[in-house]
């Protein structure tokens, strides 16, 4: 047997290369997307930035000790602040919908349930909905119906 040409181990080495570049690059993407559609987890961000406060101001670790409990207390109250403004624009998109809903036809009104609901599904795809705000609603949709009738019967008339 022959040893391969120049010309076929080149195109061997490039093929290789090729196929290594496309799966690198689709791995890496995945692993991009994942990581900035995650939210860190309270204790990564404390961890981030006590890591980062260490650095650039040379804490000890007796002044990281007494930094962290800190950093966990502003890291719960913006999370507090965060979830109660959720739930105040939650609100206010129910109150619109309400108001705008009292404009409408009786034939318009399914209409706007299935508008809703498609936007509430873009929501959560973006992971802007959470199930504890599902929850504390009656429809489980994360907040009040807006029209007379049920967004599920106006969602499955499409």
């Amino acid at each position: 047997m022959k040893p391969p040409s120049p010309a076929k181990a080149a195109l061997f080495l490039a093929v290789i290369f090729l196929a290594g570049g496309v799966l690198g690059g689709v791995w890496g993407y995945a692993q991009g997307k994942q990581r900035w559609t995650q939210r860190p987890s309270r204790e990564n961000i404390v961890k981030r930035i006590s890591q980062d406060m260490r650095v650039h101001f040379r804490l000890t670790d007796a002044q990281v000790v007494q930094v962290e409990p800190i950093l966990q207390e502003t890291t719960e109250e913006v999370r507090r602040m965060h979830a109660a403004t959720h739930e105040r624009m939650q609100q206010l998109f129910a109150d619109s919908d309400a108001r705008i809903a009292e404009k409408l036809t009786a034939e318009q009104k399914p209409l706007m349930q299935t508008w809703i609901a498609r936007r509430e599904s873009s929501s959560r795809k973006r992971g802007k909905w959470t199930p504890a705000a599902a929850s504390s609603n009656p429809d489980g949709q994360g907040r009040k119906p807006c029209c007379d009738g049920d967004a599920s019967k106006a969602s499955s008339k499409e």
